[in-house]
């Protein structure tokens, strides 16, 4: 569930960046989008491509742990019974 928020929060970002980058610049909305990854300064997309790829990461290790702690407490439970 953290790895689909985390996903879901990203795409409703680029979206939202492509549509302040249509106003403010009159692009199109793919032209808009494009130039989001291939903007002037080179170092700003290996930022923002780290960002994401280590946020996607660690989201799915939360993901991985929390389903590893709940199948612990569900055999616990069982146990216990």
């Amino acid at each position: 569930m953290v790895t689909f928020s985390f996903v879901a929060l990203i795409i409703l970002l680029t979206i939202l960046i492509g549509l302040f980058d249509m106003r403010l610049f009159e692009y199109s909305f793919l032209e808009a989008i494009i130039n989001i990854l291939y903007s002037e300064i080179a170092i700003g997309r290996y930022i923002a491509l780290f960002g994401a790829a280590l946020g996607l990461i660690s989201s799915v290790i939360i993901d991985m742990r929390i389903h590893r702690s709940k199948r612990k407490s569900n055999a616990d439970e069982r146990t216990q019974e």
